[in-house]
């Protein structure tokens, strides 16, 4: 678990008095194995910690592909679908995907000539405006434009761009603590024992 960290994820719009949610995220890299089209394989998932479940509340997946010069932000594969969901529903709004893909782009760095992979925006991913807004925005501060269908901007696909244009955001910073999970054991003794033993059953899962 040298690879985890612990995130306090604070309400955006309030104090740091009290947390809406303790989060574990596990970063892990794999190589795959038979025909799948990508060198490398980044997964980042997370779990809420005091949730009953030892199944990831979610992941992000991104994949680099030496033979196309390629980097997806959204899949395992040379393409994907826009669609950034974040589980438990309380936690959508306060900055966790922002945190999650400013960690991708950090990790695509490692390849600035590569192109990015388009990304596509599906009409039903934004099944009202206020999504359909958070959705498109989250990607354009990334640095991505889109070729939208039509004027409501329900659907379309990125245009190209590398690597290196893409931008960082951090203004998860402003109500996300991140914490080295040493470093967080260490700081939050009220909830080491419930992260022991979330950790022990999930190490199975984490090495498949």
């Amino acid at each position: 678990m040298h690879n985890a960290k612990l995130l306090t994820i604070f309400d955006r719009a309030g104090g740091r008095e009290m947390p809406l949610a303790r989060v574990l995220v596990q970063r892990e890299e794999r190589r795959p194995q038979g025909g799948i089209p990508a060198d490398v394989i980044l997964a980042l998932r997370y779990w809420v910690i005091g949730l009953s479940s030892r199944f990831p509340a979610g992941e992000f997946i991104a994949s680099y592909c030496a033979a196309q010069g390629v980097v997806s932000l959204v899949s395992g594969l040379s393409h994907g679908s826009g669609a950034v969901f974040i589980d438990p529903a309380y936690l959508r709004g306060h900055r966790l995907g922002t945190y999650l893909m400013n960690e991708v782009v950090a990790w695509a760095q490692q390849w600035p000539g590569a192109l990015v992979a388009p990304v596509q925006l599906l009409a039903p991913e934004a099944n009202d405006e206020g999504a359909k807004l958070r959705r498109n925005r989250f990607y354009e501060r990334f640095g991505l434009t889109f070729d939208y269908e039509d004027k409501s901007c329900r659907s379309g696909v990125s245009r190209p761009i590398t690597v290196r244009q893409l931008m960082p955001v951090t203004s998860w910073k402003k109500n996300v603590e991140e914490l080295k999970l040493l470093d967080a054991l260490a700081r939050h003794g009220d909830v080491i024992d419930d992260m022991q033993r979330q950790i022990e059953s999930k190490n199975g899962i984490l090495k498949k």
